[in-house]
Parts: C-alpha cells; structure tokens; sequence
C-alpha cells in the first residue's frame, strides 16, 4: 500500500447514515491498518441515541464479530451502564480507529496502540457519525479517543470526569479510562472508571460538575484510584518501549500496587507478577528476606531483589512498612519504605504518610508505581 495514502475523507459517503457508514467502511483504504484486520468495525447503536461513547480502536474478539466492545472491555462497559440505570441501547458505541491494530506472536494476535496518523486518516468517519447522530454527550474512552475527539493531546489522569466543551461547541465531552484498562476484574483501575463517566453521561447535556451525590470520601477515593490507573498506564507503556518484564513483592500494601499493574494495558506482555508477603516466612523463605525487623530498607531492598530474581523481571518494585492504626519496630503509622529494582541496580525509600490505614495504603501504592516509573525513566 502507499505509506502516504492518510485519509480516509474519500471512502465516506457525501450524505452519511448510520447504515450507509457501517457498509461503505469495509471498503475503506485509507490507512495501511486494513491489510491485516478482518474487517471495519464502526458502530452500534441508533441515530437518535443521546450519548456516543468513543473507544480507541476494535480488539481481538471484535475484529472477529464485526461488532464494537464485545470482548471482556465490552463487560466492563456494560456493567459500568447498567450501574449508571443505562442500557447499551440507550447509546452509540464506536472506535476512533476503524481497523484492528496489532501484532501476531504465534497464534496470538496482540493489540498496539494507534499511532497519531491513524487517528488522523480514520478522523472523516468519526466526525460523520457525530454529525449523523449528533449526541448531547460525548463520552471519551482512553488518551486517543480524547485526542481523536478533541484535536489535542489528551491527559486522562488530569482531565478524566471533568465537562468539556467539544471542538464544535455542539456536544459536551467527557474523557475516562479505557475499560480495557480495567477488564482484569474489580481492581483500582475498575472502581475508579464507573463512578464518573457513566452518570455524567447518564445526565445529558450539562453545564457541569462531577457527580454532586458523590460523597467526600467517595471522591477523593476516586481521584486517588484515577491517579493508579493512570500511573499503570504511564508504567505500560514504559515498560513495552524499553522491552523489560516488571514484578512486585508486597506487605504494607497487601496486592494494591500488583493489582494496578494487572489492570494496565496488554499486562500480560510486560507484567510478570507479585508475591504478597505478609508473612515473615513468605518473605524469609520465598523471597531471601534476611530474618529480623522487617520495617527497614534493607527489607524493602531484599524484598525488590528477591520478586526480580523468582519471577525473572528485569524491574520490581516492593513495600514494607505501618499501615496503623499503632507503630511496629519503634515506626510510627504512616512509615513505608519502598524498594525498586531496574536494570542498573536497586535502590531504596523512606516516606512519611498521614492518614487512615486505608488511605495510607493508597498513597504507599501510588508513590511505589512513581518511584518505579522515576527509575526506569533515568
């Protein structure tokens, strides 16, 4: 195919409908990505459906079926309607990317993120269904579903659950989580995507605020769970451009930072897995732990070595410390040390939380993935 073939423009139809659209796409050429995909997968949904959600791109199961979000994102997705009192057919669900992009290893098919020139060719077919459908919402799922929509960069972490104005003044735009960040189960990643985007949706046009039935409790438990997911994204990403494996020894924070990483995007291309060492003799005996206090650096060292060499991660990351409510080893509640092993060698931290023990493990989880990202990037 021509590399400089970048525009999908004429492949649409000049009078766009639902059906037109969904049929005059499998001939689309605009991009090299139809080469190795199935089929064009579009849309669901209605011409009157009020809200649209717009997705990355199709997956594996859905580049099969011909059908958006049937795979365990589609799940996720549904759940998080049905908790927001909606039904899929109350909405129009589609792709940024029509095509399927991916990799083959062996039988597997394995997803890759669009590149800025695929969302650009394939750009003509999102803006005809949005012209054909004209929603009141526009609900964001993922950075190059915002970018896509919004014409800029797009930063989940920061912008997620927040109203915006869409490029045409005529739909309101509201960016979350990809659910397939969040389809490894009930993780921080899932709690943190239903809460926001589906009520906001729920509520039509709006002038704007987050959900105002949300507790204090619930929102900053939400912000804390969007910055997690953000950072196994960040994370994600790191470790799939520079090709390294990553795993977690855990104790304070008991499965939280593991299961961040579980939830991040293709986690089973670069996360190897954790051992949650509460046990004194998981962490001696499985881990190489030398015996004695276990609130120390040196703990948290031998912890971050000790996951590394069992699993065969080229990084790890370990936490040890007090959650609370009352001290251990001469530590105040709140002590965490963490210890993060790269390529280059392991070091070791000492921080000071405040808090509830709950939200101390929050904390201690998201400074662990921080720390982690730090070292990789340096």
């Amino acid at each position: 195919m021509d590399d400089e073939v970048t525009d999908a423009g004429p492949w649409v139809p000049r009078r766009p409908t639902v059906r037109g659209l969904r049929r005059a796409a499998q001939d689309c050429r605009g991009c090299e990505l139809w080469e190795d995909a199935t089929q064009a997968v579009l849309l669901e949904g209605s011409a009157a459906a009020r809200i649209v959600l717009v997705g990355e791109q199709p997956g594996d199961r859905e580049d099969r079926q011909g059908e958006p979000f049937v795979g365990p994102a589609g799940q996720v997705l549904s759940d998080a309607l049905v908790q927001a009192g909606l039904d899929r057919s109350e909405v129009y669900l589609t792709n940024a990317v029509k095509h399927f992009r991916h990799r083959e290893t062996g039988k597997r098919r394995i997803h890759q993120a669009p590149e800025l020139r695929h969302l650009v060719a394939c750009h003509p077919w999102l803006e005809a269904e949005l012209t054909v459908v004209d929603p009141d919402v526009v609900v964001c799922l993922g950075a190059s579903a915002g970018r896509a929509v919004l014409g800029r960069p797009v930063r989940i972490g920061a912008e997620r659950g927040t109203v915006l104005e869409g490029p045409d003044g005529r739909a309101t735009v509201i960016t979350t989580h990809r659910p397939r960040s969040c389809a490894g189960g009930r993780t921080a990643a899932t709690r943190s995507w239903s809460p926001t985007c589906a009520p906001l949706a729920r509520r039509g046009s709006l002038s704007g605020r987050p959900d105002r039935r949300a507790s204090t409790v619930t929102r900053s438990y939400d912000a804390a769970m969007t910055r997690i997911a953000d950072l196994a994204e960040q994370l994600a990403d790191l470790a799939q451009r520079r090709g390294l494996t990553v795993a977690a020894a855990e104790s304070l924070t008991g499965g939280a930072v593991s299961s961040a990483m579980a939830a991040g995007p293709e986690a089973s291309e670069w996360y190897r897995g954790a051992v949650v060492a509460y046990s004194p003799g998981v962490k001696f005996e499985v881990l190489g732990v030398t015996p004695g206090p276990l609130v120390t650096a040196r703990c948290a060292e031998e912890l971050s070595t000790g996951v590394a060499r069992l699993l065969g991660a080229t990084a790890a990351v370990s936490t040890t410390g007090v959650g609370g409510p009352d001290p251990e080893e001469g530590e105040e509640p709140g002590t965490l040390y963490i210890g993060v092993t790269v390529p280059d060698g392991t070091s070791t931290y000492r921080v000071e939380l405040d808090g509830p023990p709950e939200e101390v493990v929050e904390r201690s989880t998201e400074r662990a993935l921080e720390l982690l990202i730090e070292a990789l990037k340096e």
